[in-house]
């Protein structure tokens, strides 16, 4: 399994029946999580939340009167602007950040890589990407996260156009399948490729997204899109259903084109006060390296 690595600035608190409780900088969050069939170990911490997803029917947040109604915190080394929304996430996956440390290994001593980020969200791997000194260009369906991601580069004061030398950002508001193929056409390359597709969703033009039905063609479509020597792929999933293994066979020809390794397994953050873990998805990694 990836234990995602501590960072002072994030905690998960506490878990069971249903429900997670974590701490974003100094707000504390209840939020639903399936996975969490256990007990809570420390109910009196539950108290203290500033912010309750109330998961019966009405899909809005419980505050307390003086929670803020967004904040800013710094994960990972990159600040981000965290928020509450209707559909229970708050901007970050902090799962994540085990596929950040993978990325900034593994591409150590280079500058300004072509990083395709797929499904990018409020763009919190395209930002420390960028804060690396790499080209990205980020992509996701939804213009409200991708205004997010906005927000977050300005917060960074980074420079999206490569004006020093030091990276650059392309923000695509567009359905990945179709913007995916308009960069075929184009005969664009990249030397990284991220996705992390949902298994369910909707592009700009309502286009339908099933991840059974999608993603091997879409896995084959990105191959035309990696250089001759690539660095590699990054491919996370949740609430999809399957198993890493099965993430890793649909990366295995990258393998065999190119060489290198995969290594997929699921993602996990392990409680602050005890040893038990919670598993919020799963990655596949292929690295040429």
């Amino acid at each position: 399994m990836f234990i995602t690595p501590h960072d002072k600035n994030y905690s998960l608190l506490d878990s069971g029946n249903g429900m997670k409780l974590e701490r974003f900088g100094d707000v504390v969050l209840i939020r639903p999580e399936p996975e969490a069939i256990w007990m809570p170990l420390d109910i009196k911490l539950w108290g203290n939340a500033d912010y309750t997803y109330d998961r019966d029917g009405k899909d809005k947040w419980i505050k307390k009167k003086n929670a803020p109604e967004n904040w800013i915190t710094n994960y990972g080394g990159i600040n981000l602007i965290i928020k509450p929304t209707s559909f229970k996430h708050t901007g970050l996956f902090p799962e994540q950040l085990s596929n950040w440390e993978y990325f900034k290994e593994k591409t150590k001593g280079q500058k300004n890589l072509k990083v395709l980020n797929l499904f990018g969200y409020t763009g919190a791997f395209s930002v420390y990407a960028l804060s690396l000194g790499h080209n990205v260009t980020h992509v996701d369906s939804s213009q409200g996260v991708n205004d997010w991601l906005n927000e977050n580069c300005k917060l960074n004061k980074l420079d999206t156009k490569n004006l020093d030398g030091n990276g650059s950002l392309k923000i695509i508001t567009d359905d990945v399948n179709v913007f995916v193929k308009r960069l075929i056409k184009r005969g664009e390359k990249f030397d990284w490729i991220i996705l992390d597709p949902p298994a369910f969703g909707h592009g700009t033009g309502k286009e339908l997204w099933k991840i059974e039905r999608d993603l091997p063609d879409l896995i084959d479509n990105i191959g035309l899109l990696l250089t001759e020597s690539p660095g590699g792929i990054i491919l996370s999933g949740y609430s999809a259903g399957y198993s890493p293994e099965s993430y890793k066979n649909i990366l295995l020809p990258f393998q065999k084109l190119f060489g290198g390794s995969i290594k997929a397994n699921t993602m996990c953050i392990k409680e602050e006060n005890s040893n038990r873990l919670l598993t919020l998805g799963i990655v596949s990694r292929f690295s040429t390296k």
